[in-house]
Formats: C-alpha cells, structure tokens, sequence
C-alpha cells in the first residue's frame, strides 16, 4: 500500500456503523424490558455494554473525518459541511421529542430533572452537554451530538496538526490519545455527578480516530485481520460489561474499536489500490454489502429516532411488560422494524435532501467519505 493515498471510499466501516447502532439498540431494548426471565438476562448481558457503541461512533467520526479532509478546505467550507449532515435531523428530531414529551410521552418534555426548558433550547443548540444535569433533555441521545459539534469546532486546527505528522509522531499521537482517556475516566470516577457525556471528556477517543486514520494514510497500520480485531473487541466488550462505571466500560472497549476501525480501513484501502481486484478482507467484504451499507447510510436517523419509538410506546400502549420469549421478542422485532422504517424515511425525506440543498446542490449524490460518519 503507498502512503498518502487518496480518493478510497470504505464502504466496510459504514456496514459497521449499523451493527454499532444496533447494539445501542439493544442496550436500549434491555432498559424497556420487554422480556422476561432468561431471555431478558440475556437480552441484557448482550446489550448491558451497548452504551459503549457511541464510543465506536467517536472513533469512526475521528477517522472518516481525517480520512476525508480535504487539502486546502477552509475551516468555515468544513463547517458548512458539517452543519449540513448533522443539524437538520437533528432539529427535527429534536422537535419531535419535544412535540412527543408535550403530549404523549411526557419523559421527552421539559422537566426539572433534565433542566426544564433551558436544557430544552441548550439540546436544540447542541450545548446541552456541557452541565452534566442537562445531558438528557430534548431526544435523550443527542447528547452525543454535542460532543462531536465540540469535535467538529475543534477539527480544522486538529487535522493541520496531525496532518504534519509521520510514523513515530501519529503513533505518539495516538498513545497520548489513550493516556488521556485513562485520565478522562479517572476524572468521571472521583466526580460526585456524572460527567460521561461532558464533551471535553470524550475528546481522547475522537482523537484516537483521528491518529488511527493517519497511520493508515502513511501506511503504517499493523497488518491485522479484521477478525482478529472483532475479536480484540468482544473480548473487551465482555470486560466493559463487567465493569461499574459508564466510562470505565468506554475505556475498556477503545483499543477494540481503534483496533478494529483501523484494520478495516487498512484492508480496504488496500484491497482498493489494486487495480480492479478486491484485496478485502472476508470481514470487510461482507460488512461492504449493499443492504448493510445502506442500513449503515440510515443509521444516523435509527440512532436519533429509536429511543422516541421505545418512550411513545411506554407511555401509549405498554410500559415494560415482561413478556415471555416469544411475544417478547415479537415486540421487540416490531420496535426495531418501525425505527427502522422511520429511519428510511428520515433519511431520503429529511436528512440527505437537507444536506443537499445546505450544500448548495440540486440532488443528493452518492455518499462521499465524510458522509461515513455517525
């Protein structure tokens, strides 16, 4: 592989930003409750550390944004890029949920415990995060939506910096990137409140990223199967279960995540810069497929709509039933069809004609690498 390469889209991490997704769901699905006995321990000890899929989120945004810069893009032209890709879904989601808490799910409302209405217009302006009290208002999950608007303020002057480096400084970068993570969890764990979502403290693992995807570029990635790297990532997802603290669990996962991204990236770049052969990896080939890569396109949507799904049917229909594996499960197929469907919706509706028209085109065009990210 020669260094510096450009061009190479990476089909294969927008397969993976799905599955990501999907263990978030997962996670969410435990909290419902819409099983019982063994099959909601189960549902449980397979999504108990699904939290931790926004930790991949950070990852990958740091990657795909460092893969994709742009040389001689102004800091304002990126901005503008990604205000396009992220802001219109997120108001309208955001509306929605403040539309769903003022009528029929009030847990998406305004209340004192989230910040009131405060906390409300903090979310829709991407700064609720930053008072740890207020990290739930609006959609729940937006909160991570305001760590990568402080990612995204900060990237311009992170990507000249890591632009400049060679081997020995990006593998500097990226150890730094680690240590401070480690000093971001012993932060959280000594604090009286919960600072898991201050964005300042998710900064270590969007930097991983952005390292990872230099030593790619410079082709200085460890030649590592992508399998092996999956399973780097259920062993630490296994560790990260078993672990008390929120963040203790997203530290135990990041080398997995780096580990895995990078190799993805590395076996597909590669594979690419052969002329008309496939060097992917069997990882890679298949998370490259085209019904996982467009599930991977609506996983943005999925992430920001599937939770207000889970709260309008606990507060109109039913609110953790407890069912046996069956009707349990059909339940919970039937959640994850309708965030599904919505989030097909959202995307072709709302989130790529937006960006489109932001960016002054006429239609949406196929997906550029920037627009791996989320």
């Amino acid at each position: 592989m020669s260094g510096e390469g450009r061009g190479a889209t990476l089909p294969a991490l927008t397969g993976a930003r799905w599955l990501a997704a999907l263990v978030v769901f997962a996670h969410h699905a435990g909290i419902a409750g819409y099983l019982s006995g063994d099959a909601q321990r189960f549902l449980v000890a397979v999504g108990g550390a699904g939290h931790v899929g926004v930790s991949f989120f950070f990852v990958l945004s740091g990657f795909v944004l460092s893969w994709s810069v742009r040389p001689g893009e102004s800091a304002t032209s990126f901005w503008r890029r990604r205000i396009a890709r992220v802001v219109p879904l997120h108001l309208v989601t955001a509306v929605a949920a403040l539309a769903l808490g003022l009528t029929m799910a009030r847990t998406l409302g305004p209340r004192d415990e989230t910040g009131g209405w405060p906390a409300t217009f903090a979310n829709a302006g991407l700064l609720s995060s930053w008072i740890p009290s207020w990290s739930q208002a609006g959609n729940p999950v937006s909160w991570s939506l305001v760590c990568e608007a402080f990612f995204y303020a900060l990237f311009p002057m992170a990507a000249r910096a890591i632009g400049r480096c060679h081997r020995r400084g990006a593998w500097t970068g990226l150890a730094l990137a680690g240590l401070l993570a480690v000093v971001c969890a012993v932060v959280i764990d000594v604090s009286p409140g919960d600072l898991s979502r201050m964005p300042l403290l998710r900064l270590p693992e969007f930097v991983a990223g952005l390292t990872c995807a230099r030593l790619v570029r410079l082709g200085a990635w460890p030649t590592l199967r992508p399998r092996w790297a999956l399973f780097l990532v259920l062993v630490c997802w296994v560790g990260a279960s078993l672990l008390p603290n929120a963040y203790a669990g997203f530290l135990a996962t990041l080398p997995g995540f780096v580990a895995l991204i990078g190799s993805l990236g590395h076996h597909q770049f590669s594979g690419q810069l052969v002329d008309g052969v496939d060097g992917r990896s069997g990882l890679a080939r298949w998370l490259s497929q085209r019904w996982l890569v467009r599930l991977g396109e609506w996983s943005f949507a999925f992430y920001l709509v599937h939770v207000l799904v889970m709260r309008v049917l606990e507060h109109t229909l039913i609110s953790h039933p407890g069912w046996s594996l069956l009707p349990g499960s059909a339940l919970l197929l039937a959640v994850l069809l309708v965030s599904v469907a919505l989030a097909g919706g959202l995307h072709h509706a709302i989130e790529a004609p937006a960006n489109a028209w932001i960016r002054g085109r006429t239609r949406p065009r196929s997906p550029a690498p920037d627009q791996l990210l989320r």
